[in-house]
């Protein structure tokens, strides 16, 4: 059987505040559709596209604080 769906998983958190402007996907081609979520179900970005290398470049600078903790859902098929 083909699977029709693959959906890979990408968890985040963070000891201390910073700001970030993008996160690497290990293994995930350039082209694939990302969607970050926080725990709290907040998307501030909707779909983003995975780059060159597997990063994904946020929209603008994305605030993160000490125990803040995201997803990222890249889905293929």
């Amino acid at each position: 059987m083909i699977p029709l769906l693959r959906e890979y998983h990408f968890a985040f958190r963070f000891g201390e505040s910073r700001r970030i402007e993008r996160v690497h996907l290990d293994s995930i081609p350039p082209g694939a559709l990302a969607r970050l979520r926080f725990a709290d179900g907040r998307e501030p970005f909707g779909i983003l596209t995975v780059g060159d290398g597997g990063w994904v470049g946020f929209p603008e600078v994305l605030e993160v604080h000490a125990g803040d903790a995201f997803d990222v859902r890249v889905g293929e098929g």
